[in-house]
C-alpha cells in the first residue's frame, strides 16, 4: 500500500472522528422562578434578537430573559399570569405585529391572553381570560388561524374526553361561533403543537396519543378527520422540526415509561415527513434514552449543516445529544449534565451567530441552562435520510 493511500485513509478517519465529536464550549446558568417548566424562544420587542420565555409553575409567573445576544446588560422580567401555568404560546393575537402570550393555567376552565405593550413587555392588569369547556380542565394549548380569517384562534386539550377543541376568535378579541370539537386517540394531555406539516399553508395539529403509542394528526384542510400514526409506547411530548434537512417538517416524540427494557428508561422517535402529509418512522428509531426524557428539540448546534436531536432527561439531570454520522446514517449519543430535573429543552440561535444554543429549564433547581457547543464545520451534507 502506497504512503499516499495510507495518508488518505488516515485523513478520512480523522475527518470522520471530528465530524462525530460534539464538544461543549460553555454552559451558563440563570436563576428564574419556582419550578420552571415550559420554554419558548421569540423576539418580543422586534429588535432582531430572541428572548427566552419560561413559565414558572410554582410562582404563577412567566419570566422573560432579555439581552442575551446584543451585548447589553442582562435583564430578567417576571409577570404574574395566574396559578399553575402549564403551557403557553407566543403569537400575535391582535395583528399589531408584536407577539403576545397565550397561557394555559392547569386546573382552570379558561386560557389567558397577555397583549404585548409594543416594547416587549406585558401589563398584568390587562390580561383577558377566555372561558372554555374541557374535561377535566385545561392542560395544554396551541395557536393558529384555523378558519383563515386572518385572526389567530386557540386550540386546547380535553383529554378526559380524548378531544381537542378549537375556539375561534374575532379581531375584537371575542369568540366567533361555536368551537370545533375533534376526537383524537387517547389521551392528548401532555402537550399539543400547531404547525403546517404538509406545506398547504394551513395550520395542522399534532398531539401525543398516550394510550395508543403514537400521534394524532389533525390536518387544517380536514379538521374532522384526524390521522393516527404509530410510533412507540407512552408518547409524552411532541415537537415539529426538520430533523433530516430535506425541507419537510418531521414529528419528534419522547416516550416515558412503557416497554423500554429498564426502569426509568424512555425513548425518542422520529417520524419523517414527505411534505404531503405522509410520515414514516426513521431508521434506527425509536432509540432508547436513559433517564425518563421529558422534552425534545432539534437543530444544528455545531455548525456542520445537519440538525442534532436533543432530549431533556428528567431522572438523570442531563441532556442527550444525538448527532448523525453522515457516512453511516446512524446516530451517536452523548450526554451533558445540566440542572436538577430538566423538564423542557429548546434549540435556538440567541446571539445571531448562525449556530444554535441549547436552552434547558431545570424544574427543581429553579434555573435555566444555556449550552453553547463548539463549531465543527465538518460533515456538511444536504443528503436526506429517506
Amino acid at each position: 500500500m502506497s504512503s499516499l493511500i495510507k495518508n488518505l485513509i488516515i485523513l478520512q478517519a480523522l475527518l470522520s472522528f471530528d465530524s462525530l465529536a460534539i464538544e461543549l464550549e460553555s454552559q451558563r446558568v440563570l436563576k428564574v422562578g419556582g419550578h420552571p417548566n415550559r420554554l419558548q424562544i421569540a423576539d418580543l420587542d422586534n429588535d432582531g434578537y430572541k428572548e427566552i420565555i419560561v413559565s414558572n409553575h410554582a410562582d404563577a409567573s412567566i419570566s422573560i430573559i432579555n439581552n442575551l445576544g446584543n451585548n447589553k446588560e442582562l435583564q430578567i422580567l417576571t409577570y404574574k399570569v395566574g396559578e399553575n401555568p402549564t403551557e403557553f404560546v407566543a403569537a400575535d393575537m391582535n395583528n399589531d405585529n408584536f407577539l403576545d402570550l397565550v397561557i394555559a393555567n392547569h386546573e382552570t376552565l379558561s386560557f389567558r391572553v397577555l397583549l404585548n405593550n409594543k416594547n416587549g413587555g406585558f401589563d398584568e392588569g390587562e390580561a383577558v381570560d377566555y372561558p372554555v369547556k374541557t374535561e377535566p380542565h385545561i392542560h395544554t394549548l396551541g395557536v393558529g388561524d384555523f378558519n383563515q380569517d386572518k385572526v389567530n384562534d386557540v386550540v386546547i386539550d380535553s383529554w378526559g374526553n380524548s378531544q381537542v377543541a378549537i375556539y375561534y376568535l374575532s379581531n375584537k378579541g371575542n369568540y366567533v361561533g361555536k368551537p370545533s370539537i375533534i376526537s383524537v386517540k387517547e389521551q392528548p394531555r401532555t402537550n399539543l403543537v400547531v404547525a403546517d406539516i404538509d406545506a398547504d399553508n394551513l395550520p395542522d395539529i399534532v398531539t401525543p396519543a398516550t394510550r395508543f403509542g403514537g400521534v394524532s394528526i389533525i390536518f387544517g384542510k380536514a379538521l374532522e378527520s384526524p390521522k393516527f400514526v404509530e410510533t412507540a409506547s407512552s408518547p409524552f411530548n411532541v415537537v415539529i422540526a426538520d430533523a433530516n434537512s430535506d425541507g419537510h417538517q418531521d414529528i419528534l416524540t419522547v416516550h416515558r415509561a412503557g416497554n423500554f427494557k429498564l426502569r426509568n428508561n424512555g425513548a425518542v422517535s422520529v417520524l419523517l415527513g414527505s411534505g404531503k402529509g405522509e410520515f414514516k418512522l426513521a431508521k434506527g428509531f425509536p432509540m432508547i434514552i436513559k433517564g425518563a426524557p421529558s422534552s425534545v428539540s432539534a437543530g444544528d448546534i455545531d455548525g456542520n449543516g445537519w440538525p442534532e436531536i436533543i432530549t431533556a432527561n428528567y431522572r438523570t439531570d442531563d441532556i442527550s445529544v444525538l448527532k448523525k454520522d453522515l457516512s453511516t446514517n446512524e446516530y451517536q449519543l452523548t450526554a451533558f449534565p445540566v440542572g436538577h430535573r430538566p423538564e423542557s429543552v429548546v434549540v435556538a440561535d440567541l446571539d445571531n451567530d448562525e449556530i444554535n444554543e441549547v436552552i434547558v429549564a431545570n424544574r427543581e433547581s429553579n434555573s435555566l441552562s444555556i449550552l453553547k457547543f463548539r463549531k465543527s464545520g465538518l460533515g456538511q451534507s444536504t443528503r436526506a435520510d429517506k
